[in-house]
């Protein structure tokens, strides 16, 4: 007998797998909400999100086997009263889930392209939503239908539906895990962290690999003479997915928390201040150049000014001493005007001006320039 009811019964089955993966995910959940509440001192839109999809997800657990404690039994009345609400929790926990991710992507994008990206997502997810819940609440008119047999008059929906919602959610994985491709290249931060970024994010590939899993367990059933027996492994799928999701969604932001860790662990091995990380020490070294470069800059303004100030007062000086040593009325005026000749000796203008008048051809200045042109050539 005892080997016959546990042949009969698969509760400690789906009862510790229900029990194991939401427990890791809030797990996850806290270590997120601490590292945005109290590292970053900062919470997002993503991060409310992704708190009411581990609500939702713990009461889809308990609609999956703990209220319907009889799953596992031959039951199919009993539990089909539950699948409206099993699959309404289904596909909120799953469109909250990626709505947070998408939210996360929308706050990083820099470019125009990538916010419509994401726009169009959430608006596709929004749309999907709507669909199949109603259709989840209305798999049976009237209602009761669904576990109660013979109804007169009574019209269900086809158990394709099911297959569709599954195959959506599997669509919309697919597109949100490409959409680091667009967004990861326009990012400013080294190729060693976008590649990390990457891998972490591809970490939802592991959640659609379970989508499938899931999606053939329920191609399955279509041939299946014992339903509530059969369709443990696909809730069990279920549960299974979207706790990894979760979990997988909330490794991507415990970067600062990892750092913190670090931090600690050279504290407590070295007994002393922690080395800064790559990062810091590059920081620090672009704040030691600037600060270089704003003193060499600030110097080079000195000495320009002291130079254009001396340069402006030996060109006043030479202008006025050119004008007045070849000026043909002061030479006959005054003997001394014009250096040791006579004013009446003709060879007194020939002789040139001395070397400390005379203006250099290679590299003349303004006010060279200036008397240059003022310069009056005399009569021969």
């Amino acid at each position: 007998m005892e080997s016959t009811a546990s042949q009969e019964n698969r509760i400690g089955y789906g009862i510790s797998i229900t029990v194991v993966c939401p427990v890791i995910a809030l797990i996850f959940i806290a270590l997120r909400i601490y590292t945005r509440a109290f590292l970053v001192k900062k919470v997002y839109w993503e991060d409310y999100t992704i708190i009411a999809a581990m609500v939702f997800s713990i009461f889809l657990d308990v609609f999956v086997v703990i209220v319907p404690f009889q799953l596992t039994q031959h039951a199919f009345a009993q539990n089909l009263q539950f699948m409206p609400a099993v699959c309404v929790g289904y596909t909120t926990t799953h469109t909250l889930l990626k709505l947070s991710i998408v939210l996360q992507y929308l706050r990083i994008c820099v470019m125009r392209f990538e916010r419509y990206f994401c726009y169009v997502l959430m608006a596709l997810l929004g749309c999907g939503f709507c669909t199949f819940v109603a259709a989840s609440l209305r798999s049976c008119v009237p209602l009761y239908a669904l576990w109660t047999p013979n109804v007169p008059g009574a019209q269900c929906l086809s158990p394709w539906w099911d297959i569709a919602s599954l195959s959506w959610i599997m669509a919309m994985d697919f597109i949100i895990l490409i959409g680091p491709l667009f967004i990861l290249r326009h990012l400013t931060i080294p190729w060693p962290q976008r590649v990390v970024l990457g891998l972490v994010l591809a970490l939802g590939t592991l959640a659609s690999t379970i989508s499938l899993l899931r999606l053939l367990s329920i191609l399955g059933l279509s041939s299946s003479t014992d339903l509530t027996w059969d369709a443990v492994p696909s809730s069990i799928y279920g549960v299974t997915e979207t706790n990894l999701g979760i979990a997988c969604a909330c490794v991507v932001t415990l970067r600062p928390l990892y750092k913190r860790l670090r931090r600690w662990s050279w504290l407590s091995s070295a007994g002393g201040e922690p080395e800064p990380s790559q990062v810091e020490q590059q920081q620090q070294q672009q704040q030691r150049a600037k600060r270089r470069r704003h003193h060499q800059d600030s110097a080079a303004i000195t000495v320009l000014a002291d130079a254009t100030d001396e340069t402006e007062t030996l060109g006043d000086d030479v202008e006025l001493a050119v004008l007045n040593t070849h000026s043909p009325a002061s030479c006959f005026a005054e003997e001394s005007s014009c250096g040791s000749g006579s004013a009446k000796d003709p060879t007194a203008l020939e002789k040139p001006p001395p070397a400390w008048v005379r203006p250099t051809a290679a590299a003349p200045s303004p006010a060279l320039a200036v008397g240059n042109q003022g310069y009056i050539e005399p009569s021969r």
